[in-house]
């Protein structure tokens, strides 16, 4: 990710490269990223090796708010044959905690998280 402003929101949990953030322990992850362009995103290990690639271009809109049921919604049951997560992703409600404590306006970004 390049936007400068994104990078400076997601500086409190980024990961091995530019515009990356760590999972949470629970699985979830989350981080601003641009409105209005169109972006694919990589789960990598931890030196930044590509392990798994989205196929998907998507564009995002401001104050919009994606988790993975947003895309791959439940029938019954996940591939591991759980049902809807009930618990709050972590790594949202680490981001917001730093992004309080940035204490920044974030009027260019979306906030998107991935919940596993």
């Amino acid at each position: 990710m390049h936007d400068t402003t994104a990078q400076l929101l997601n500086a409190a949990q980024a990961g091995p490269l530019p515009g990356s953030v760590t999972i949470a322990s629970d699985g979830s992850a989350a981080a601003f990223v641009p409105t209005r362009r169109a972006m694919t995103w990589q789960i990598t290990d931890g030196t930044g090796t590509p392990v798994v690639r989205e196929r998907l271009w998507v564009t995002f809109q401001p104050g919009e708010i994606r988790v993975c049921a947003s895309c791959h919604g439940l029938n019954n049951v996940n591939q591991a044959g759980g049902g809807t997560p009930q618990n709050t992703p972590q790594a949202l409600v680490q981001l917001l905690q730093a992004w309080k404590a940035q204490a920044q306006p974030a009027s260019r970004v979306y906030l998107a998280f991935v919940h596993r």
